[in-house]
């Protein structure tokens, strides 16, 4: 199950709505649905906003659904669940399960990284223009 399907999931087994969940994790509406769609890529520290949210650890998030069978109807959209112990459990797989986990968090805090490296070198840009600004007000004067 992929990241974006376990969001979805589990808010739906919480009975929250979409706005419920976007209003839990202060982000807009169309902002936490492209999330559940899988258009955009979660950060880490949203990521552990959203499994706080849950109730949930890390662990226990990333394991959550695997080995199990979610079949959905178009019509009704009722969904048929079985997650066996999954829910609010601690963590259970073998190694390879567990490594496979660790690096889709490592995979996130990567993104994660790389977000706030372009987001520093907009900063120091921010603050070139600003001591450029402020010296031709200088000029001014």
């Amino acid at each position: 199950m992929q990241l974006h399907e376990k969001i979805k999931v589990l808010r739906e087994l919480n009975k929250w709505t979409q706005e419920e969940m976007a209003h839990r994790l202060n982000m807009s509406i169309s902002g936490y649905g492209s999330i559940e769609r899988g258009e955009s890529n979660v950060n880490f520290s949203r990521l552990g906003r959203i499994v706080e949210a849950f109730g949930m650890n890390m662990f226990e998030f990333l394991s959550f659904g695997e080995g199990t069978s979610v079949s959905q109807t178009n019509s009704s959209r009722n969904f048929n669940h079985h997650f066996g112990q999954f829910y609010n459990s601690k963590f259970k797989g073998n190694s390879g399960e567990r490594v496979e986990q660790l690096e889709l968090l490592v995979q996130q805090k990567d993104h994660e990284i790389e977000y706030l490296k372009q987001h520093l070198i907009d900063l120091k840009q921010q603050i070139l223009d600003l001591r450029e600004m402020n010296s031709l007000l200088k000029k001014e004067k």
